[in-house]
Formats: structure tokens, C-alpha cells, sequence
């Protein structure tokens, strides 16, 4: 693990690395190693980032300070324990702290401190379980003298934003929690040939659970919500995708957004003076406006996207590149313009949200939707929980 994590890091290097002021590129960078991000986790199912996470770090100094600490420890457990606990014992650090980290920290995170907190928890549990059973030479890395080891961890990082404390905490629970499992690893003087089958009566049941996991891991961190259905201006219905929060944007239209600000879709109505040549109209005052305010810069259309219906953009927002994919859509009542931008890197992962958002879109019916608990939008203004009815602001 130790030697992935230094190899990955060599790999982020040879690119070239992004500007110290620009922290959402740096993010984008981390994202396309591998680095944990909730929004791909839940609309992309990008599961896997649970575990590739553990192996992507922010710099040298990330890096060299979680191995400095995983190194010892994790050593001690190898040589006391048997393998297949021990590997079982990373598994479920490493995921149980990525799915932590997914449920409470929505933000980009990165680097083996979860696995870190893993087996220092599991080297606290081993010991109190089995100090007895352990070489003389390796009892002080178990039990009681860990605990204030951990303890100052703790301490050190309570309180600071840049720490991804629900990982920590995450690990740690999971390694207390799977160090009981375990058994030391036999002495050399009292070893007894082991049941080939025994690493196997192990590893079996915990890697099935946790491929479960990995599958369930989208649905989790969207915690089980399904997509939810909006009615804009008695013009339209749409579902957007579940987890997604909507608000009110600059414009009057109705902005989605999930587990990131990257990614957004926005439905706006066109005015009378625009549904005669709506690209025009949506160039000149949507993308004008926000260029004019030096909230994006650059735009670039790509002609080889042209058509009646659809157009696509491309700018800078906050220094990263985006694209944004623009559809008309005519309704019975009025026309409207959506807008479904994410990063560029992006654009391919968010293809079957993009599809199915426009998919949902149809002309409002006589029935009355459902109303549920409402939540402010903004102020003044509220929308429901299942179906929703937007008024313009």
C-alpha cells in the first residue's frame, strides 16, 4: 500500500501541476487519480474511489507525514497478526473511512490517514484481545500505549477544515471494531501446519460484504433518495436526479445542484423577445451577462454541436474548465432552456444524468401533484420534498 501511494504521487508529479492559487484545478487533479468525490460516488457510481482514494495525497509533506505514521503500525500488526486478517483488516479500514468520509464530508479528500486511524484502532483492540498471546518484542505497539498516541492525533486535528475527520473517525471505529476478529499469528516454536482454507474462511465473507458495499455505495451517499419531481411556472415537470438540492439562481431559474457546486443544471423560460432565435438570445444575455460579471471567461462554442434544439459552451468558471450543454426545449405553454454544465474532464461521466434530466421534461397535466413537507428555497419562496411546485421569484 505504502509503495502504491508513492507510485501514484510520482504519477500526479509528471503532469504538470496546477497554479498554488488555483485550488479547484488541484482538486480536478486529485479527482482524476482517484481521490474520493461524493458527486461522482453517487451520480456517476464511481465506487471504486472508495479505496483509490486512500492511495492519492495532496504533496510530498501529505504524503510523507500519513506514512511516517502507517508504516510502524501497520508493520507491527503484519508481523503479529495472521496475513489474511491483516489484509482483511485494510479492506475494511479503507472502505469503511471512504464511506464515512462520503456520508460527512461532501467535499474532494484524499490520502491514507483513514487507513492510518484503521489499524491504530485495531492495534488498540488487538492488544487489549490478545496482548497475552503477543511476542514480548511487539506488545508495546498494542493496547494501552496507543491509546494516547491516538488521543494526540485527535487533539492535534480537532477543529481544522482542512482534515477529513469524518475518515478518521470512520477508520478508527472500523479498526476497534474488526481487531477483535482477529488472531495473533502462531509463535514459530508452537506452529501447527494452518488449514489452507483458513485464509480463505476469512477472506471470502469479508470481501463479499464489502463488494455489497460497493455497491450500495452510490445509493448511500445519495442516502436513499430517489429522483425527485419539480413543476416549474404551471409550464413544465421535471425529475432531478436523487440527492440533488434545488434553489433559486440569478436569473430566476431554477438551479440543481448535487454533492458539488461543479456540477449544476438550470432550467430557465425564454421571454417572448428570445423564442424567435432562443441561441442568440440565451448567448447575449445568459453567457453575456455572466461573462460581464467575470464569473466565466473564454467562452468558446463548439459549432460542430449546432442545431435547432442544442448548443454546447465552453468557459473558464473560478479557473477550471467547464462545458455546458444547452437544450431548447418547446412546451405547449412557453420554451425553455436547459442548462447542465459540469467540468470538462466530467462531461462523459455525467452523459445518463444529463439524458435523463431532459428525459423527464413534459408539459404540466391537470393532476395535482402530490405536496409533502416543504423546505425554503429562499426567502419567501418554498418547494416540496417529493413534488415540488417552483414559483418565479
Amino acid at each position: 500500500m505504502a509503495a502504491g501511494c508513492v507510485a501514484l504521487h510520482l504519477m500526479q508529479l509528471a503532469g504538470e501541476p496546477p497554479a498554488p492559487s488555483q485550488a479547484s484545478d488541484l482538486q480536478l487533479t486529485l479527482v482524476a487519480f482517484g481521490a474520493k468525490n461524493t458527486a461522482l460516488i453517487s451520480d456517476a457510481r464511481e465506487s471504486w474511489r472508495l479505496l483509490t482514494t486512500h492511495l492519492v495525497h495532496t504533496g510530498w509533506l501529505h504524503l510523507v507525514f500519513n506514512l511516517a505514521f502507517f508504516l510502524p503500525v501497520a508493520g507491527a500488526l503484519e508481523t503479529g497478526l495472521r496475513r489474511h486478517d491483516f489484509v482483511a483488516l485494510l479492506a475494511v479500514g479503507g472502505v469503511v473511512s471512504g464511506l464515512s468520509s462520503v456520508l460527512w464530508t461532501p467535499e474532494v479528500s484524499a490520502g491514507l490517514s483513514g487507513v492510518v486511524f484503521a489499524v491504530l484502532g485495531a492495534a488498540v483492540a488487538v492488544g487489549f484481545r490478545h496482548g497475552a498471546s503477543l511476542p514480548p518484542s511487539l506488545r508495546s505497539h498494542f493496547g494501552w500505549p496507543v491509546v494516547p498516541f491516538v488521543s494526540l492525533l485527535l487533539l492535534i486535528g480537532h477543529g481544522s477544515a482542512q482534515i477529513d475527520h469524518a475518515s478518521h473517525y470512520g477508520g478508527l471505529a472500523a479498526g476497534c471494531a474488526f481487531g477483535p476478529w482477529t488472531r495473533p499469528r502462531p509463535r514459530p516454536r508452537t506452529v501447527v501446519p494452518d488449514d489452507p482454507r483458513a485464509a480463505w474462511r476469512v477472506l471470502t465473507p469479508t470481501m463479499a460484504v464489502l463488494g455489497c458495499v460497493l455497491l450500495a455505495a452510490p445509493a448511500i451517499a445519495r442516502r436513499g433518495a430517489g429522483p425527485t419531481r419539480y413543476r416549474y411556472e404551471n409550464v413544465a415537470v421535471l425529475e432531478a436526479p436523487g440527492g440533488w438540492t434545488a434553489e433559486f439562481g440569478p436569473f430566476g431559474d431554477i438551479r440543481f445542484s448535487g454533492a458539488t457546486d461543479l456540477v449544476s443544471a438550470s432550467v430557465r423560460q425564454i421571454p417572448s423577445r428570445g423564442r424567435a432565435d432562443p441561441a442568440r438570445w440565451y448567448v447575449r444575455e445568459h453567457l453575456g451577462a455572466l461573462a460581464d460579471s467575470g464569473e466565466i471567461a473564454n467562452v468558446t462554442e463548439h459549432r460542430d454541436v449546432r442545431g435547432r434544439s442544442s448548443r454546447r459552451f465552453t468557459y473558464r468558471r473560478a479557473g477550471r474548465p467547464c462545458t455546458a450543454d444547452v437544450t431548447f426545449v418547446a412546451m405547449p405553454q412557453a420554451s425553455l432552456v436547459v442548462t447542465f454544465e459540469s467540468p470538462t474532464s466530467w462531461r462523459d461521466k455525467y452523459g445518463e444524468t444529463r439524458t435523463a434530466l431532459l428525459g423527464s421534461i413534459g408539459p404540466t397535466t391537470t393532476t395535482a401533484l402530490a405536496s409533502t413537507a416543504s423546505h425554503a428555497a429562499a426567502p419567501g419562496l418554498a418547494f416540496t420534498a417529493v413534488s415540488s411546485s417552483l414559483p418565479h421569484p
